[in-house]
């Protein structure tokens, strides 16, 4: 979702992946 502030490099697909873990914890936790 957020390609285009770190575009396609590790940094930017580990933010990534950190956002969605983020907002998937946060929708199953209340």
């Amino acid at each position: 979702m957020l390609s285009s502030f770190h575009g396609t490099t590790t940094v930017g697909i580990v933010v990534n992946d950190g956002v969605v873990l983020a907002a998937d914890k946060r929708v199953s936790s209340g």
